[in-house]
């Protein structure tokens, strides 16, 4: 398809940073990548180009390049198609992505059916104006490049998470309920002196045999918040998929994680869960045996002695009394003597 040629271009500027673009310990995001600075750069670009004429942003701040998963990048796309853009520009190839194969069919394919204008500044790239063997040579080269940065990159991060994990430091995205991070160093816990009250107030319910739904209600009866709802009203954008529709209430679930949490006793247990590869982000269990687990990382709240009573009865099968909080007072600990199984509590009327 021949290339439109048109007086003046409406056009959307694209930005993108991901953690693959911080310094390697995550700590500070180069400024070079800053959305501000790739923002300015855009618009001080379109200024001196009588042609073209802003007419949207897109913005994914946080998102990889490595695949096309992307909410305004998405939206882009969408106003294209509608044909509401003429011109997209970006500050470098690997802001539109990191991903080689999908790079090169959106330049060599998609642009050019919608007789859309592609524009790399850092690069001197302009579809209208590149020859055939900048567009189907050097271009792909560079995705190439590309994708191979953002494999390097991941392997990495991978490698400096692993030394940071051995080194009993908090590497993830929001402190574990009882604790918050350390305003000096975002990879070490400290107590948050309400949270870990709630949690240590959990403990000691369980140790007088209450059951995990009991102590349940009894935080909801007391208007006590939820972890997600407590993380939200302390402006932590936290999110986690045990959260249903409307206000999250306190479950025998969530209780039962806390209890069985060695993060209350000081101890780090990390990288239970991690990705196929950096291009597939599906998330895949790790065996427990290859955890990293270090003792005495981080202030504890609840005293060892304390967590292991509570393991014991974390390992009775119990059930609350029907309308009372607390289990069966024999509950988990008779079974009969031939078959094994665990003995249950009959009325007899």
């Amino acid at each position: 398809m021949s290339k439109k040629q048109i007086d003046v271009y409406r056009t959307g500027i694209y930005l993108r940073l991901s953690q693959g673009d911080e310094d390697i310990d995550g700590l500070e995001k180069k400024e070079s990548n800053s959305i501000s600075n790739q923002k300015l750069l855009l618009e001080g670009f379109i200024d001196a180009h009588d042609d073209l004429k802003l007419v949207d942003i897109f913005i994914d701040d946080g998102y990889s390049g490595s695949n096309f998963d992307r909410p305004e990048f998405q939206r882009m796309m969408t106003s294209m198609k509608a044909g509401n853009l003429d011109c997209i520009i970006v500050k470098d190839l690997s802001r539109l992505a990191r991903e080689r194969i999908g790079a090169d069919e959106l330049i060599q394919k998609t642009f050019k059916k919608y007789n859309v204008r592609f524009i790399t500044v850092s690069e001197g790239y302009d579809s209208l104006t590149a020859s055939s063997s900048e567009t189907h040579t050097i271009i792909p080269f560079k995705n190439l490049l590309n994708e191979q940065y953002n494999g390097d990159t991941s392997i990495k991060v991978r490698t400096s998470q692993g030394i940071l994990r051995r080194n009993g430091l908090f590497i993830g995205a929001f402190a574990p309920y009882g604790y918050k991070k350390a305003e000096d160093n975002k990879n070490y816990l400290v107590p948050d002196p309400y949270a870990a009250g709630v949690v240590q107030g959990i403990f000691a319910k369980k140790l007088s045999e209450m059951s995990a739904s009991g102590i349940a209600r009894i935080l909801n009866t007391n208007g006590v918040l939820a972890p997600s709802e407590y993380k939200a009203k302390c402006g932590e954008k936290y999110s986690t998929s045990f959260k249903g529709a409307g206000q999250s209430k306190w479950s025998a679930q969530t209780v039962s994680r806390i209890l069985k949490n060695v993060v209350y006793i000081g101890t780090l247990a990390q990288g239970k869960r991690t990705t196929v590869s950096h291009k597939v982000k599906k998330e895949i269990a790790v065996p427990e045996c290859d955890w990293v687990v270090v003792e005495n990382a981080h202030e504890a709240i609840i005293s060892r002695m304390d967590f292991d009573a509570v393991q014991i009865l974390m390992s009775r099968d119990t059930i609350a009394v029907a309308g009372k909080n607390e289990s069966y007072m024999y509950a988990g600990i008779l079974y009969c003597g031939d078959c094994g199984s665990s003995m249950v509590h009959r009325k007899e009327s």
